[in-house]
């Protein structure tokens, strides 16, 4: 069994990373409202990186309002080998979920995307979902992050999530 695998809410030191303090602050409210205690929330995007070295956080929550800044985020992050984080889980939230989007952030690197509006029930139930079935970590030259074979979690008001499956033959 994975380390992951077996961790407890209160054992979850997550990162949110936001557009704004506000609605930072209102994902760290629900992490809190669902037992987590111990958050940090960095509202910079462009210091977000380098604030995240060395912590002691180990799932990352991005909730930007810009999806290009948000996909290009995820892609220095998994291709940073000296960053600390570069391994640790992420989980995208978004205003928006298309399957469309959520090949992106697969193929970006991130492990869930979760559509807005978010409730504690569907945080928590996703993040629990990627640390029960942690997907290796693929270093490749087109590709870094969590093994894209098996698609990438989605919750939220989505249609037709597998739409795209049979589209990846190799």
């Amino acid at each position: 069994m994975h380390g992951m695998t077996a961790m407890d809410l209160p054992d979850w030191k997550p990162c949110i990373v936001a557009s704004s303090k506000f609605e930072g602050q209102l994902f760290a409210d629900i992490l809190r409202n669902a037992g987590v205690a111990d958050t940090l929330l960095i509202a910079d995007v462009g210091s977000a990186l380098a604030g995240l070295r060395g912590s002691r956080v180990n799932l990352l929550f991005l909730a930007l309002a810009n999806e290009g800044e948000a996909l290009e985020w995820v892609r220095q992050l998994r291709r940073d080998k000296a960053h600390t984080q570069r391994k640790s889980p992420v989980f995208v939230i978004s205003a928006q979920l298309t399957a469309a989007q959520a090949e992106r952030f697969r193929h970006a690197g991130a492990n869930a995307i979760v559509g807005k509006p978010v409730s504690t029930a569907t945080l928590v139930g996703v993040t629990k979902k990627v640390l029960a079935k942690p997907r290796p970590f693929i270093e490749g030259v087109n590709y870094v992050g969590p093994c894209r074979r098996a698609g990438i979690v989605t919750a939220g008001p989505a249609a037709r999530r597998r739409e795209t499956d049979t589209a990846k033959a190799s």
